[in-house]
């Protein structure tokens, strides 16, 4: 009788060790999923971050094309207001200009 008690305890201890294996076998393989998604979405952050650093690249190149071209007409727009000061003075002469600053 002794024999019978002992092989139904190792025999429950069997089903109970059997039915955590199958859930830890199933957690694993679901972990292993996640993984495989964890992964993906991590190829497509770095896919993402390599377009953005290109796209980021061509706007400072551009941006700083703009800036060159803006520097060379405020240079050229200062030259003309040279000149346009430069055609006032000989066009009112050197005495109304006085009178001129003194008027505003």
């Amino acid at each position: 009788m002794t024999f019978y008690l002992v092989e139904s305890v190792l025999f429950v201890a069997l089903l109970v060790t059997s039915v955590s294996v199958l859930q830890m076998y199933r957690e694993i393989r679901r972990l292993r999923n996640d993984q495989a998604v964890f992964l993906g979405a991590i190829a497509d952050t770095n896919r993402t971050f390599d377009g953005l650093k290109g796209t980021l690249l061509e706007i400072s190149r551009d941006g700083l094309q703009v800036a060159q071209r803006l520097e060379v007409r405020v240079a050229e727009g200062r030259v003309l207001i040279e000149q346009l000061e430069t055609f006032r003075r000989g066009w009112t002469g050197p005495g109304e200009e006085s009178a001129t600053k003194v008027a505003s």
